[in-house]
């Protein structure tokens, strides 16, 4: 059944996803585009262009973005769900500039983290941090323990193919950790402002459904994130930045990018300090980070079990 129409980000990118339309799965309630993209598209798409210079996802390499509130949460909820000391070997998909890693690593340093990420921006920032990329699981030497994937499922045109590139990999009694956004269609996701490049869209239903009919048990998985109505505001602003860009442009945000960058680091971090003391939202805007199981709230965070 169709229920909605497809919305794009950056108008551009209608060369890779097309003209979709969202329809819900009449067995299982999963929501997805079709028509989906072809691989080869897509492969372009996450190679070359998703995190572009000026791009919504573009991230300096010289000055890659450091573990922010939302790390921190990620590793609260791990640690109080797994004991990091039986994990030894940890697969990645789509780690962009690899925050997550990098805080993993500072904290436990004998880990072995392995990476699946496409965009060729990132590949150096990763290897720097401390991952090893790789183009196919099949190429990590043992298993792995624990498979983390934030922000990735949702990009996939079948979730078997998502679940496919780890599951020999994985060992059993290893944990998968998933983020993905929240989307209840007809109960408060329906005004965001757009939909690309996320594919695939799910609620806590349809995520622990998917799990279960691949024997997966629930470890955890409670909704968390920023309320719809303050994300699909902060939305709105970011499409209104970058909805025009063309390949070789640059936007206004990422023109300050490239200016903070310049400032020595003591300079930023005053200057960050300031700005922050004059919002008097930004305090309650990085908790909900923290918060869990608002029903309103834009993400759901979960932990399998093999």
């Amino acid at each position: 059944m169709v229920i909605s129409d497809y919305r794009l980000n950056v108008n551009y990118d209608q060369r890779y996803f097309g003209s979709p339309e969202i329809v819900r799965c009449g067995s299982c309630d999963l929501c997805f585009a079709r028509p989906m993209p072809s691989g080869e598209s897509l492969a372009d798409f996450y190679g070359n262009v998703y995190r572009d210079v000026g791009r919504p996802h573009f991230a300096d390499p010289k000055n890659p973005p450091l573990p922010n509130d939302r790390h921190f949460s990620y590793l609260s909820t791990l640690t109080s769900e797994i004991d990091m000391r039986n994990v030894h070997a940890i697969l990645e998909i789509g780690p962009g500039s690899g925050e997550i890693g990098f805080l993993l690593l500072t904290i436990f340093p004998d880990l072995k983290i392995y990476c699946l990420e496409p965009d060729e921006h990132s590949q150096q920032v990763l290897r720097d941090r401390g991952y090893t990329p790789v183009s196919l699981a099949s190429q990590i030497r043992g298993d792995v323990d624990l498979v983390m994937a934030f922000h990735s499922l949702e990009h996939f045109t079948s979730i078997d193919d998502f679940f496919s590139l780890f599951d020999e990999k994985l060992k059993p009694g290893g944990n998968i950790y998933l983020e993905v956004p929240n989307c209840p269609f007809g109960d408060g996701f329906d005004e965001r402002p757009y939909d690309s490049p996320h594919l695939l869209f799910f609620t806590p239903k349809t995520l622990t459904d998917a799990a279960t009919r691949r024997n997966l048990r629930t470890i955890d998985i409670c909704t968390t994130g920023h309320l719809f109505a303050e994300e699909f505001k902060s939305a709105r602003d970011e499409q209104s930045i970058y909805k025009d860009w063309t390949p070789g442009s640059r936007s206004s945000k990422n023109v300050k990018a490239i200016v903070k960058s310049a400032l020595p680091e003591r300079v930023r971090s005053l200057a960050v300090d300031f700005f922050r003391s004059k919002s008097s939202n930004s305090f309650r805007f990085n908790a909900y980070h923290h918060l869990h199981n608002h029903p309103d709230s834009w993400l759901i965070r979960a932990i399998f079990q093999k």
